[in-house]
């Protein structure tokens, strides 16, 4: 059986993009996209769009703590924040939890964190702990 091309239309054209595009036409590069399924203490638009329009961004927050009993505070270094739209934390020794929220609050092991716009609050009601936090924080910002 012979396949019998009966027209031909104009081909496409098209751009490889280096960020994020509205395009119906063009594509992303593999720069681009390896990079937004990346995770890094710098910020990165992950490609995504939160349900009021906004880009997503995500940022990983790592912090060598020793922990005290009380509230453990300090600063996340993202400007801008307009709402968390998700966090993931670990910290060593393998715990893990996930949250939501502007304020986002999940205790685990008497051990709970607070993200706020400008801080991060990691509270014990008994624990005494020295190890890394690693907080994956993605959010929305108040200007872009």
């Amino acid at each position: 059986m012979r396949i019998k091309k009966v027209s031909q239309s104009s081909g496409l054209i098209a751009n490889v993009s280096n960020t994020q595009s509205n395009s119906q036409t063009d594509t992303y590069s593999c720069d681009y996209i390896n990079e937004i399924n990346s995770y890094s203490t710098d910020e990165i638009d992950t490609g995504k769009i939160w349900i009021d329009g906004k880009p997503i961004y995500r940022k990983v927050v790592e912090k060598n703590i020793t922990l005290a009993v009380g509230d453990n505070t300090f600063a996340h270094n993202i400007s801008n924040i307009s709402e968390v739209t998700s966090v993931s934390y670990t910290f060593e020794p393998g715990w893990d939890s996930t949250m939501r929220g502007t304020e986002a609050y999940l205790a685990k092991n008497g051990i709970g964190a607070r993200i706020y716009t400008t801080s991060i609050t990691i509270e014990s009601d008994s624990l005494t702990w020295t190890g890394i936090f690693r907080f994956v924080i993605e959010y929305t910002k108040t200007t872009d």
